[in-house]
């Protein structure tokens, strides 16, 4: 009977036993469901799962802004390019040669060109329009320099045959905004246009032997009529080189029907072909008078 009486009571504990490990299995296995469930709930901080700061992010990506600004910035033409940076590199020796006088490096031109140099390495650099056009003002400058009065040391002189080969690149940029901007050229540029084609050395014929020349002084003033006044108050000498011809047919031959200039301005010129003429004769007459004024008696 206590034998009986002992593995009933076994019985009942290994029973009690096997209820309570189920228990606890669905429990840690409910449990283990649930810290899943809400590890898949929660919001996940994008913070934590970045390392790499934003700007090295946006540093891996296409630089899609830089490419757009790029754009409108205009970028020169490969060639262009080159062109600049091997007349850097050419005359980078020029300045440690020259001599230390006033022919030279104490001479007021010494800094000027130095300036020259580093607006055209620049310009080789950025390969951006606005900085060829940089080189304008201080070329014009250079080139209408009165050579007798200011005589330079031979390797700063000569720098003025270099300072022409940017020339046609600028031009060919003016013919450019020209294109783009509907035939016209704003003030700015229209200003840097003046001294270009006002000033002997930018515009060499031999740069357009086989190359038709996008813009040129009458072209300019069609597409600006209103530099009309800072035409007339340039040195004579300028405006007559700007003007080159002696009658407004061949000034403006270009931009007749059959011409061969920019379309664009030839639509502009169609238009206003009477003031232009009107304009250009006026200016041709004050150009003229000078010359007869100065002839030997």
């Amino acid at each position: 009977m206590e034998t009986h009486t002992m593995k009933r009571n076994l019985t009942i504990t290994s029973g009690a036993v096997l209820l309570i490990i189920a228990a606890a299995s669905i429990w840690f296995s409910q449990r283990s469901s649930d810290v899943v469930s809400g590890t898949r709930n929660q919001p996940v901080d994008v913070r934590s799962h970045s390392s790499q700061p934003q700007s090295s992010i946006n540093q891996s990506l296409p630089d899609q802004s830089r490419s757009e600004n790029q754009t409108e910035t205009h970028a020169l033409s490969p060639t262009a390019i080159e062109r600049f940076m091997s007349t850097y590199t050419k005359t980078g020796s020029v300045f440690d040669a020259a001599p230390d006088d006033v022919t030279g490096k104490r001479s007021r031109w010494f800094e000027p060109l130095k300036t020259w140099h580093r607006l055209l390495e620049k310009a080789a650099q950025t390969g951006k329009r606005e900085d060829l056009f940089a080189l304008v003002p201080v070329t014009a400058s250079f080139f209408t320099r009165d050579r007798e009065a200011e005589p330079l040391a031979e390797p700063l002189d000569d720098l003025r045959h270099w300072m022409q080969h940017p020339g046609s690149d600028i031009i060919r940029e003016l013919g450019k905004v020209a294109a783009e901007n509907d035939g016209k050229l704003d003030a700015s540029t229209a200003a840097l246009a003046v001294q270009v084609f006002s000033v002997r050395g930018f515009d060499n014929e031999p740069d357009w032997e086989d190359e038709r020349k996008p813009i040129d002084s009458a072209g300019v003033l069609i597409a600006r009529p209103e530099i009309l006044q800072s035409l007339e108050s340039l040195p004579i000498d300028q405006l007559g080189f700007f003007l080159r011809a002696q009658t407004a047919d061949t000034f403006f031959r270009r931009y007749e029907q059959n011409g061969d200039g920019m379309p664009v301005l030839r639509q502009r010129y169609s238009a206003n072909r009477e003031a232009l003429h009107s304009s250009f004769n006026n200016m041709a007459s004050k150009v003229a008078a000078y010359q007869a004024s100065t002839q030997p008696k």
